[in-house]
């Protein structure tokens, strides 16, 4: 028994020993074989083997909280929002409907109304209708008239109805009749007014402004004029008719002014 014990220690041995003699003969192939290198290579051997990862540390310190993300939107909200949006558009585009139907028959009765217009300028043209200005008076002569408020000299009273566009009256004056027209729808308790009517030229010629010498039909001069007491005509109130009469130029007196009536059609 105990000689069965020493042989398997003495196996043992040898077996041990054999594999140190092994594991010295790789040794001395791997050596053989690094002094064989090219001494020009890296004299350094190739990597061994990882080792064993090691034991794990203790854990560390919890860090500090960070900021609070914003809130999301859920899918449902944003499609509420947009189904908002969307109705909020398609009332905007009804009111934008409406109102473009409300200038369309805007403009469709504005257009009606200027062919109406039209249509009865035509037709004044037609018969030739005038009208008179603000301020001026339109008579059936084809004339409008005015007088003055202020009293002014012969020849200042001319001016003002020169820079009104017209001057002092003469066609007005020159058929008695339509004179006492004009005298009836324009004087009111008025005495004398200049008229366009003088004989500066040449004592005794009386010519209208407009160049015309006066004929005695249409004169109608006060009993015992003209007087040569001026070289001015006025128009004066008598019994009630008004009838003509020279005076100095320098008086001062309201003055009849004349211009053509405005024409609807020129």
């Amino acid at each position: 028994m105990v000689f069965r014990a020493f042989a398997l220690l003495l196996m043992l041995g040898v077996f041990v020993q054999s594999q140190d003699y092994l594991t010295c003969l790789r040794n001395n192939d791997a050596f053989a074989e690094l002094t064989t290198q090219d001494p020009k290579s890296d004299s350094r051997g190739p990597p061994g083997y990882p080792g064993k990862r090691g034991a794990a540390s203790e854990k560390g310190e919890v860090g500090e909280k960070g900021l609070k993300g914003a809130p999301g939107t859920s899918d449902l909200t944003t499609l509420n929002h947009l189904q908002d949006y969307i109705i909020k558009v398609e009332r905007n585009l009804l009111e934008a409907l409406r109102n473009i139907s409300d200038l369309q028959n805007t403009v469709s009765t504005l257009a009606s109304d200027h062919r109406n217009v039209q249509a009865d300028v035509r037709k004044l043209c037609q018969d030739g209708k005038t009208f008179h200005e603000k301020g001026w008076y339109a008579q059936p002569n084809g004339y409008q008239y005015m007088v003055t408020e202020t009293r002014q000299s012969w020849q200042q009273s001319r001016d003002i109805c020169r820079n009104k566009g017209g001057d002092l009256a003469v066609n007005g004056m020159r058929d008695l009749t339509m004179r006492r027209v004009i005298i009836a729808s324009l004087f009111t308790g008025l005495k004398s007014v200049w008229i366009g009517l003088n004989d500066i030229d040449q004592e005794g010629r009386f010519r209208w402004v407009e160049g015309q010498s006066l004929i005695s039909a249409e004169a109608g001069w006060l009993p015992g004029e003209p007087s040569n007491d001026g070289h001015c005509v006025e128009l004066n109130y008598v019994n009630p008719a008004y009838k003509i009469n020279d005076r100095p130029c320098n008086a001062q007196f309201s003055a009849l002014c004349e211009k053509p009536a405005a024409r609807v059609c020129a």
